[in-house]
């Protein structure tokens, strides 16, 4: 109609109310992840550049980096990676601007020249990918140094067991003590020890490589048996299975093999001496749970806290969460403790690329 502002008129006069809108609609549906003021700041960037952009268009006299790649977009991504933001959810608190601009022309009745609303789109469409690919260059870099960390720590206690193990070694093939002392004790804690660092090693190795999984029928007995024989006795511990033999999952068997024994492992080693520890499964549903519960007393949630944080139990829960699965430990009074893992039945395959991207 005639008279109506042109796009470019009604965002410069809508600029501010424009602007909090949209810090409010991204602060409402991250539950107030964020800062205020920089959300403030990088939207009116943002919704600037798109000002400018149409400005132009309009054969008046203005510059701005729209549609090219988007600076304050870019920032807007890097803030949202900081503050814990999803990948989409990143995509989406960008397109805000499009969502607001368009409920405050509803409300005016007021309707926008095509061409005007396809230099507008395509502004938004190139912010969004300028905020993705610095939210993504952030995020992998941010995986790196944690990858760096957590190898740094392998590393270092994996080092530290090969040292104890050759000491112990060298005491006992110079005939001064036998087998059976606590130098052969240590000999034994320390193989545990490295044999406790390399599986999850593996395990991650193989997951960042980016190598295709090969999900197969598996039958979860076998399994648990193997995890059962993997483990030396020591301190009068025994392990027992108690499974239905037909009970099957399809899974990737080296990945679910190398997180089982991570869980037994643990498990076997918190428990008390001259006690049982028992591996079981059962089906719910869709689900497969697989229990390992021993006698390890009572693990106060700080202390849960430590053992997942730790590098071979982190990785076997992001190995199991990128499997769409689960992994955690509860108490059972009075004295034992259940680590239980969950996964589905008919798991389907995963991209390599999805893996990775969840494993620090």
């Amino acid at each position: 109609m005639a008279g109506e502002p042109t796009l470019y008129e009604f965002m410069s006069a809508q600029r501010r109310r424009i602007v909090e809108l949209c810090v409010k609609k991204t602060l409402d549906r991250s539950k107030n992840r964020g800062d205020p003021a920089e959300l403030a700041q990088v939207f009116a960037g943002l919704v600037d550049e798109i000002i400018r952009a149409l400005e132009a268009d309009a054969g008046l006299p203005a510059s701005s980096p729209l549609p090219g790649p988007s600076e304050n977009a870019a920032r807007l991504g890097a803030a949202r990676q900081r503050h814990g933001e999803s990948f989409g959810g990143v995509a989406v608190e960008v397109g805000l601007v499009s969502d607001t601009v368009g409920e405050l022309a509803t409300e005016q009745q007021l309707r926008f020249d095509a061409r005007e609303y396809r230099v507008f789109n395509k502004c938004v469409d190139t912010a969004i990918c300028s905020a993705i690919e610095r939210f993504a260059t952030r995020a992998i870099r941010q995986t790196e140094v944690r990858a760096e960390e957590r190898f740094g720590v392998i590393a270092r206690d994996l080092r530290n067991a090969l040292a104890s193990a050759r000491m112990a070694f060298a005491i006992l093939r110079r005939g001064d003590v036998g087998v059976v002392s606590r130098t052969g004790d240590l000999l034994a804690r320390s193989l545990e020890a490295m044999q406790e660092l390399v599986d999850p090693l593996v395990l991650a190795a193989r997951l960042h490589a980016g190598a295709p999984l090969e999900p197969k029928r598996v039958r979860v007995a076998r399994l648990l048996r193997d995890a059962q024989e993997s483990i030396a006795p020591e301190r009068g511990i025994a392990v027992l299975v108690d499974v239905d033999d037909a009970l099957e999952i399809e899974t990737d068997e080296r990945v679910l093999e190398a997180a089982l024994a991570s869980i037994v492992q643990t498990a076997v080693r918190l428990a008390h001496e001259e006690t049982l520890v028992v591996l079981r499964a059962r089906r719910e549903d869709d689900m497969l749970e697989i229990q390992v519960e021993g006698d390890c007393g009572e693990l106060p949630p700080e202390r849960v806290e430590r053992l997942f944080a730790a590098p071979g139990l982190a990785v076997t829960r992001e190995a199991v969460e990128a499997h769409g699965g689960a992994v955690g430990v509860r108490s059972k009074p009075p004295l034992g403790c259940i680590f239980w893992m969950r996964l589905r039945i008919g798991a389907s395959a995963i991209e390599p690329r999805a893996i990775r991207s969840r494993l620090a």
